[in-house]
């Protein structure tokens, strides 16, 4: 019998070189480790300004003879030994990533190394050349870069080398910093902690990028940059955390912050807390007694909603956008309780029905131990669940297509004559507040013309849509609730403001409400112009006004506030 070893063939070290290059700022990134690993204390970058040619200059080790670059350079996945000094290099693959983009010259000590994948494969040359400290990487590319693509690798390169604790240069700037001398929310012997109201949580493993992940894993976002080193994938680009022993630790800290921000924010609760909170007590980390008061749940009209506060409604159904008109119908009309599509991600689910059952038997496994035990905490702990639970026992969960269907999209755009007197009237004053919208908004905007005509319609589910355009339509029921008083005429203000901020039709489900859209509504109602009670005081005088015109009785609240202001002080004409 034969003993033989495996060898491995040099089309699967090509294929090693060709399936790491993802980019090349991936790619320099590589080369900045190896310059890291080789004791360099600083680090120059340059890209020339056609595009054309890479230097990567560092003044550590380098190689200091043949048998040293033949064992290190010449061989894909050396071993490092036990007691290697390297921070980062573990598999001693990752510096054939640059050979994709470039033909490479490295000058190191009194040596030189040309390498020319395309043209030589995987042969190179190693020979004499003057003398120079550290090592100097010298690269022509293969297909030049563009101005754009020089701006991406400045970029990318500045956010993945920022805390890489020694000075690096890309094109004479300096992209880096020590993280020890910057300030942190928290510093633990494992990591520096960073935390922000944003969407990502930035991993840098001891300085260097590695990933983000979403907030909404741990409820917060910020950075995060280990003092020890993460057990990494063979990419470095995703924490092994089943394997990494500093890892465990750097959750706790995260998931403690999160929890923390939760506790103190109760009024601006935004959805990475609401989604940690809920992941918390699913998996019985927390009991309902820390998120009973919470508002978690997020509903298809972007509002929160505390979980027991379902009641009125006997079906629930998680739709596939937030700001869906028939959500909207739904909600308002308590037809069913809609629920913004992120929820089945928080909870866990995938429909209406899967979401009821979670939570009912939540309720229950929570409920279990507290059934004999008598004390003021585990009493009022037992009394918020079966509140909770009478408020879900009995929800249906519905699929969200099938909801949909159920509804009916048809509008209809009804002309002046075919209205009553009343109704022309009403509509009146729901045009002077159209006009007076129009107008707060060129105004704010300091734009010649924004005005839409007002029509009025008859929709099964909408209050008002538009095309985007030319015209918004108000539903005749409610424009007959917005004229029955100051409320009813400011609640109809929004309603046409928020048709204004769409920019294409809103006469069907397929429109979306994205963060932009509610940016800019908030942007605008909260300006320091926008004068709603101008708008609305306008708006009363004119159903007055038209009132009278067609011997129709005035209300005593118009009369009364119909007199608040003069002729002179009327807005609502679109400049």
């Amino acid at each position: 019998m034969a003993t033989e070893q495996f060898t491995v063939d040099n089309h699967i070290i090509q294929h090693l070189i060709s399936s790491q290059a993802g980019s090349v700022e991936k790619a320099i990134l590589e080369l900045v480790m190896n310059s890291i690993d080789a004791g360099a204390s600083g680090i120059d970058i340059r890209i020339d300004a056609k595009g054309k040619t890479l230097f990567v200059s560092d003044d550590g080790r380098g190689w200091k003879d043949p048998e040293e670059i033949r064992a290190t350079f010449g061989t894909f996945g050396f071993d490092h030994g036990d007691n290697n000094q390297r921070t980062y290099g573990k598999f001693g693959l990752g510096r054939g990533q640059l050979w994709n983009y470039c033909r490479a010259t490295y000058r190191t000590n009194g040596f030189a190394l040309d390498v020319d994948i395309r043209e030589r494969g995987l042969e190179y040359d190693i020979r004499e050349a003057d003398h120079r400290p550290g090592c100097l990487i010298e690269g022509e590319f293969y297909e030049p870069l563009d101005p754009r693509d020089i701006q991406t690798v400045a970029r990318t390169l500045k956010e993945w080398l920022e805390y890489a604790g020694i000075p690096i240069y890309f094109n004479g700037e300096a992209i880096s910093t020590d993280p020890a001398e910057q300030s942190w929310d928290q510093t633990t012997e494992e990591a520096y902690f960073k935390f922000r109201d944003q969407s990502s949580l930035l991993i840098y493993n001891q300085g260097i990028f590695v990933g983000r992940v979403s907030a909404y894993e741990f409820g917060i976002g910020g950075i995060v940059v280990s003092r020890k080193p993460l057990s990494l994938n063979m990419a470095r680009n995703d924490v092994l955390r089943a394997q990494c022993k500093v890892w465990p630790k750097i959750r706790d800290c995260l998931r403690t912050a999160a929890g923390l921000k939760a506790k103190t924010r109760r009024e601006r609760l935004d959805d990475y807390s609401r989604c940690m909170l809920i992941r918390d007590w699913i998996a019985g980390d927390i009991p309902y007694t820390e998120i009973c008061d919470q508002a978690v749940l997020v509903d298809g009209r972007g509002r929160a909603r505390k979980l027991s506060a379902v009641t009125g409604f006997n079906r629930v159904a998680i739709a596939d956008k937030r700001g869906s008109m028939v959500a909207d119908k739904l909600l308002a009309s308590k037809m069913a309780l809609v629920l913004a599509p992120e929820i089945a991600e928080w909870f866990g689910v995938k429909d209406g029905q899967e979401l009821v059952n979670a939570i009912n038997e939540r309720i229950k496994e929570e409920l279990g131990p507290l059934s004999y035990v008598n004390s003021r905490a585990k009493n009022e702990a037992r009394r918020q669940l079966w509140k909770l639970e009478r408020h879900w026992r009995g929800l249906q969960g519905v699929e969200w297509e099938s909801l949909r269907a159920e509804q009916n999209f048809t509008h209809e755009i009804i002309g002046d004559k075919d209205l009553t007197k009343r109704q022309k009237a009403q509509l009146t004053a729901v045009k002077a507040l159209n006009d007076g919208v129009a107008g707060e908004i060129a105004s704010i905007r300091r734009k010649v013309r924004y005005s839409r005509a007002l029509r009025a319609g008859r929709s099964e589910s909408a209050t008002a849509w538009t095309d985007g355009a030319s015209y918004i339509a108000v539903d005749l029921d409610a424009v007959a609730d917005a004229c029955k008083g100051v409320e009813g005429f400011t609640r109809m203000t929004k309603i046409l403001l928020h048709e204004y901020m769409h920019d294409s039709s809103s006469a069907d489900d397929t429109h979306t409400h994205s963060q932009a859209f509610y940016e800019d509504f908030h942007d605008l109602i909260t300006h320091p112009e926008w004068r709603e009670r101008a708008i609305v005081d306008c708006a009363i005088r004119q159903y007055g006004k038209a009132l009278a015109r067609y011997e129709l009785k005035v209300p005593r609240w118009v009369a009364t506030e119909g007199r608040v202001m003069d002729d002179s002080e009327e807005t609502g004409v679109a400049a």
